[in-house]
């Protein structure tokens, strides 16, 4: 190849390196427009986090109950792994699968439709000032498009002080979450 060649070839390369792509990139962008998403046959009903510090058992944030339309539940706990590296324990965060059955889910999505829940405040703050810890649980729900996020901060259950302070369905619900996760934890001996 003379000087001459290489030098229009060189002029051209460009052109024929960011032709395909340019294509490519026109005939993707169509495509992905009339892709159509799959729907979910199996949504996330609900889900709740904590996000804790000081000195709590769970530090940092983790799922306390995730529950999915088909009675499908998980949560996670702190393990003490084995490390042999180190040759010593340490503390993982570990997903449990629990199934729930039918009645069970039931009773939580009505509790998530009751109107004290879904028209409850975005964020309940602490009634209890601990000096050395603190807890901030998430709930999300999402129920035939109606979407809600409830964040509770040092939510103790029973150990509340002003029993009217929280709405009566998200008591239930975050009762009846403990009550399920306690009751996997003993059967499953953890």
């Amino acid at each position: 190849m003379n000087v001459a060649a290489r030098r229009n070839f060189k002029k051209t390369l460009p052109v024929y390196v960011c032709l395909p792509s340019l294509v490519l990139a026109v005939f993707g962008a169509q495509s992905k427009q009339t892709e159509t998403k799959p729907i979910d046959s199996n949504p996330v009903v609900l889900n709740v986090t904590g996000d804790d510090a000081g000195m709590v058992g769970y530090w940092g944030k983790y799922i306390i109950f995730r529950l999915y339309r088909s009675s499908r539940a998980q949560y996670e706990t702190y393990d003490e792994v084995y490390d042999r590296s180190t040759n010593s324990y340490k503390r993982q965060l570990v997903l449990h699968e629990l199934k729930i059955s039918r009645d069970e889910t039931d009773k939580i999505i009505k509790l998530l439709e009751e109107p004290d829940l879904s028209n409850a405040r975005d964020v309940y703050p602490k009634l209890i000032t601990n000096i050395d810890a603190f807890y901030k649980e998430t709930i999300s729900f999402s129920n035939y498009g109606h979407e809600k996020q409830v964040v509770i901060e040092n939510y103790l259950g029973s150990k509340r002080k002003d029993p009217g302070y929280y709405p009566k369905p998200l008591i239930e619900l975050m009762s009846m979450i403990r009550d399920l996760v306690a009751k996997n934890r003993r059967q499953a001996g953890q």
